[in-house]
């Protein structure tokens, strides 16, 4: 688990898991130990996805997966480091490359009745 993670996020992930049936498993991250996090600056959010992705990337290749995000086209004006740091490890961006707003997305979970 990841001290940058509040509780209540973990407890929602794992329900959502169960109700689409699909495997969680926890994770444990050490953002807090990487001064360049630590500082706080506007690059934080690199250092914080480049540790998830330094844990995730192992199992995904153990697993023959892919680590994925749920960025959309919204996303890409702004200052996201975290996203860089994802891409450079591998992480891929399905809802980009679909071409999927914000708006979108909200509207394809309204029809499918998810609460997401």
């Amino acid at each position: 688990m990841s001290p940058s993670l509040a509780g209540d996020e973990a407890a929602d992930c794992r329900a959502l898991a169960r109700e689409w049936g699909m495997r969680w498993t926890p994770v444990v991250t050490h953002e807090m130990e990487r001064a360049a996090y630590r500082l706080n600056d506007t690059d934080r959010c690199f250092h914080c996805k480049a540790e998830l992705m330094d844990v995730l990337a192992p199992i995904a290749a153990t697993d023959g997966a892919v680590v994925v995000l749920g960025v959309n086209v919204d996303d890409l004006g702004d200052h996201r480091p975290g996203q860089k740091a994802a891409a450079e490890a591998g992480a891929r961006f399905p809802l980009v490359d679909a071409g999927f707003t914000k708006a979108e997305l909200r509207e394809a979970s309204r029809s499918m009745v998810l609460r997401t």
